[in-house]
């Protein structure tokens, strides 16, 4: 249970801090002077709070072109229909990602994304490894939640049986995050989504963008 809360309450912090990057003030429709100033406390404190984090390390993350060619172009029963990726950079804090979307038979959509957390590894690396040596496994009728292991790496994955929607994560390298989240599909048909995925390629980059003195 208190790993299980370090990892929640500390990749909350990163994840927060990664959707305020992507926030600019023209986001915000402020209503008075006080929300204006709400919105610049809630900046300063985020802008103290990246720069400690990234401070942590140097290490860039890998380009987003070079994540989006291990995604898949397509998998049983799936085809490609859109494929994106990004790079934030705020506070000292550095993020890619890679994103495909994919449809298939009645309805079926699935989309997997890769993170790469490479300036703030350090922080993440220690929630992850929090969630690493977590166990959970939940069950009822209308689904259920489990940490597990997925070709020699740690995850999670749950799935709801009514709505028929799932996702399965997984952990490479204390760095990145593989999602898959599906709609309209079974587990069967996420794992071969995340079978699709060149783990062992995104594996050997763990130490990409390392400075020479690490």
């Amino acid at each position: 249970m208190k790993s299980q809360k370090i990892f929640a309450s500390s990749l909350l912090v990163v994840m927060l801090l990664a959707c305020f990057i992507a926030l600019t003030p023209e986001a915000f429709a402020f209503k008075d002077k006080k929300e204006q100033k709400e919105y610049d406390e809630l900046s300063d404190k985020a802008k103290r709070m990246g720069e400690s984090l990234a401070a942590q390390t140097k290490i860039q993350p890998v380009d987003y072109k070079s994540l989006k060619k291990l995604l898949p172009k397509k998998f049983r029963g799936f085809s490609l229909v859109d494929i994106q990726g990004g790079r934030n950079s705020m506070f000292g804090i550095r993020l890619t990602h890679a994103e495909a979307e994919y449809e298939g038979k009645k309805d079926g959509r699935i989309t997997i994304k890769i993170t790469d957390f490479g300036s703030i590894k350090g922080v993440v690396g220690r929630a992850m490894l929090a969630w690493m040596s977590a166990e959970i496994d939940n069950e009822s009728d209308h689904g259920y939640e489990r940490t597990v292991e997925y070709k020699g790496y740690k995850g999670f994955e749950k799935y709801d049986y009514e709505d028929k929607e799932g996702k399965l994560s997984l952990i490479v390298a204390r760095r990145f995050l593989v999602d898959v989240d599906g709609e309209n599909v079974s587990m069967k048909q996420i794992k071969k989504a995340m079978s699709g995925v060149n783990l062992k390629k995104l594996f050997k980059l763990r130490n990409h963008g390392l400075p020479e003195d690490i």
